[in-house]
């Protein structure tokens, strides 16, 4: 074989291993005991009835900066250890003339409901999750605290819940899809669309969208979210993501056949990086 024949094969073997290899992917998470990483997850929450009857309004803008503490590490399970650092919160529900805001210390509500916030700071909160992202062993605050505001308990629980993505099983390549359907709870169901958007040295871009719906003849909910997540190409740990969500809702009126006729946007945005 000549010089050139080699070099000609040499090359090509080469393209095989780092250009359709690079775009064969094994996704899983692989976090190593005792590593620590910082989030900041910004939310907006905008919740409003369309009954000009029963008013009802909700509006939340929080900031939370949570320490990811990896506490055990078994062959396919993680436990992870989350604790609020920093909390900054503006919320306003007009219709229980309740106003807290963190950072101006001007509120308007029971004095007892302000320190719950103060209470949530260094709480721990455990959680499990396998390498394939599969979360178990859930969050739930208003467990911990049941005089937090449900809608407040609820929104923390489920964007620690939701902090990992399903991954798929075996190896994918760009574009790839895979679709997630899910309970989240009160009879609500969640079908979920994924993506491989992208794949470069350092890290993976995974995009979703899809729909929520609830079956319950109590609460009729519909909605549609999408977002994405750049994964650390090494541990798969989020660095980096956005979901928007938007739901119409009919709630029940007590002691009435009428339902109020509720929408609301979600949107969060968050950050990570490792400090241990």
């Amino acid at each position: 074989m000549t010089k050139k024949g080699l070099s000609l094969v040499l090359f090509s073997i080469f393209l095989t291993f780092n250009v359709f290899g690079q775009e064969n992917s094994d996704l899983q998470l692989h976090l190593k005991k005792g590593h620590k990483y910082l989030t900041q997850l910004e939310s907006k929450l905008q919740l409003h009835s369309l009954n000009t009857e029963e008013q009802l309004d909700f509006n939340m803008n929080m900031i939370t900066n949570t320490e990811v503490h990896v506490r055990k590490k078994k062959k396919k399970d993680f436990h992870l250890e989350f604790q609020i650092k920093d909390f900054l919160l503006d919320m306003q529900m007009p219709e229980d003339n309740v106003y807290i805001n963190t950072v101006t210390k001007n509120h308007e509500a029971p004095e007892n409901l302000v320190a719950v916030y103060d209470k949530i700071r260094n709480l721990p909160m455990s959680l499990s999750v396998t390498h394939k992202g599969d979360v178990f062993n859930r969050v739930n605050l208003r467990e911990s605290f049941p005089e937090m505001p449900q809608k407040q308990a609820d929104q923390i629980s489920e964007s620690i819940n939701s902090f990992f993505i399903p991954l798929p099983e075996g190896p994918i390549e760009l574009e790839d899809t895979w679709e997630v359907n899910s309970d989240g709870g009160e009879s609500v169901s969640v079908k979920l669309n994924y993506k491989l958007d992208k794949v470069t040295p350092d890290f993976y871009v995974i995009s979703y969208k899809g729909k929520i719906e609830s079956n319950s003849t109590a609460m009729e909910i519909v909605g549609d979210l999408e977002g994405f997540q750049r994964l650390d190409k090494e541990s798969c740990f989020p660095l980096e993501g956005e979901m928007v969500m938007y739901m119409d809702m009919n709630m029940p009126v007590v002691n009435s056949d009428e339902k109020i006729k509720i929408v609301s946007k979600l949107t969060e945005n968050f950050r990570s990086r490792r400090f241990k």
